[in-house]
C-alpha cells in the first residue's frame, strides 16, 4: 500500500462489470478508505479490501428516480444550508457518474 496519512471517503458509482470492478479493487488495495458509499444495480455487492461496516450500497435506479421508501429521516443528521450550496458544483460530477455508460464500456470522465 502507497502511504498515505488520511483515508478516503468516496462514492463509488456504477463498476458492477468484472472489468471495472477489478480496477476498482486494484484502487481500494493502494489506497486507505475510511468509507466507501457504493452506487449500482441489482444485488447489493461488496468490495473485499474495505471492511463491510465502511461500506454502504445504493440502488442507482432509486437515486434517479428520488426513491426513498423506507428511510427513516429522524436517523439523518440535519443538513448545513451553506454547505449544500458549496457543493452545488458537485453535483454536476455525481450524476455524471451515475449515469456513464458502463454497459456499453464506455466510461468517460470528462466532466
Amino acid at each position: 500500500m502507497i502511504p498515505q496519512t488520511t483515508s478516503i471517503r468516496a462514492i463509488v458509482a456504477r463498476f458492477s462489470f468484472p472489468f471495472s470492478e477489478r480496477s476498482i479493487e486494484a484502487v481500494f488495495e493502494r489506497r486507505p478508505f475510511a468509507f466507501c458509499g457504493i452506487i449500482s444495480t441489482g444485488e447489493p455487492r461488496f468490495y473485499k479490501n474495505i471492511p463491510r461496516d465502511q461500506q454502504e450500497w445504493f440502488s442507482s435506479s432509486e437515486i434517479r428516480g428520488c426513491d426513498y421508501a423506507g428511510v427513516d429521516w429522524s436517523t439523518i443528521s440535519p443538513l448545513d444550508e451553506a454547505l449544500v450550496e458549496a457543493m452545488r458544483p458537485c453535483e454536476v460530477v455525481f450524476l455524471e457518474m451515475i449515469s456513464r455508460l458502463e454497459w456499453k464500456r464506455s466510461i468517460p470522465y470528462s466532466v
